[in-house]
């Protein structure tokens, strides 16, 4: 028995797990998600980037940061690549060394430093990344059925719309709870 089950996994997979009676089973479309992979690299030395993070546009790549900058982060030089996300769904299933090669030409491209060099290269898939509408703020809670569903995707995809989203899950089905 249960009192309500909440999932929290990503919009796909979260649809995958709901039961049709679910109220909002069919706004499924409303909540697809794209892919991101990235990549880490460490290099024995500094590249002297002007920059901390840089947005890019019309490229693979979306996103460089040197992750070595954040705090207690000193050790050794990083940085870290996000590709773009139409980019990521159409590789996702590719090599790691394909991925990996086409995302240091592309970063060493950009930047005009050859990042080849990496002593240390890593790559991870996140096949659910981000949500491919932007939603109006909205948590999914059917109290006919006693199911709710939250996530970054309900909100704007944030680390900190998570909390929020869990937070608001949390608090209406309290509501709902002490009202009965």
């Amino acid at each position: 028995g249960f009192d309500w089950v909440i999932i929290t996994a990503p919009a796909n997979q979260t649809y995958e797990l709901m039961t049709r009676q679910f109220k909002y089973y069919n706004e499924r479309q409303d909540h697809l998600m794209t892919s991101c992979i990235s990549v880490m690299l460490g290099l024995d030395t500094s590249l002297d980037l002007d920059f901390d993070c840089a947005k890019i546009f019309k490229s693979d790549i979306d996103l460089i940061s040197v992750n070595s900058n954040k705090p207690d982060r000193k050790n050794r030089y990083s940085l870290l690549i996000q590709s773009a996300h139409r980019w990521a769904d159409l590789h996702m299933n590719d090599s790691k060394d394909s991925i990996l090669t086409h995302l240091c030409q592309e970063t060493s491209q950009l930047l005009r430093k050859d990042v080849s060099k990496a002593v240390h290269k890593d790559v991870h898939f996140w096949r659910y990344a981000k949500g491919t509408k932007r939603q109006e703020a909205s948590i999914l809670i059917d109290n006919n059925s006693k199911l709710a569903a939250c996530g970054d995707w309900c909100l704007d995809g944030s680390v900190e719309s998570a909390f929020t989203a869990a937070l608001n899950v949390s608090s209406d089905i309290r509501n709902v709870l002490s009202n009965e």
